[in-house]
């Protein structure tokens, strides 16, 4: 774990690196303070004697950015996702149009049970 005193873009933050299943050593995940945004959006609270404070955000990623952890995956996989994280799950390719009929039943078929199902028809 590296900690940076120095602000970097908002205030102080963490870094934790670890070496996940891709046997690659990432620093995604990260806790970090934020002086800015409290002041930006005008956020207050009230404390026990009244007066009005200004909080202090804290903004913890486990995985990084949203697009980093994207990126990551697609890496990882090579783009051959896993069945239940494939955007198609099957694809139905036929080879003359009397086969198309056949191609239609399979597709329903799958879909029904709930599959994601391209087809070239």
């Amino acid at each position: 774990m590296r900690l940076f005193s120095d602000p970097i873009a908002f205030g102080p933050f963490r870094v934790c690196d670890r070496q996940i299943l891709l046997r690659v050593r990432r620093g995604d995940e990260h806790g970090q303070v934020d002086f800015n945004l409290p002041e930006k959006f005008y956020l207050i609270y009230r404390d026990v004697s009244g007066h009005d404070v200004r909080p202090i955000m804290i903004h913890r990623a486990l995985l990084g950015s949203v697009e980093r952890f994207f990126g990551i995956l697609v890496e990882h996989f090579k783009g051959a996702f896993l069945l239940w994280l494939a955007p198609e799950q099957v694809t139905i390719l036929t080879i003359a149009d009397r086969h198309i009929p056949y191609a239609e039943k399979i597709s329903r078929a799958l879909e029904d049970s709930g599959l994601r199902v391209a087809t070239d028809f």
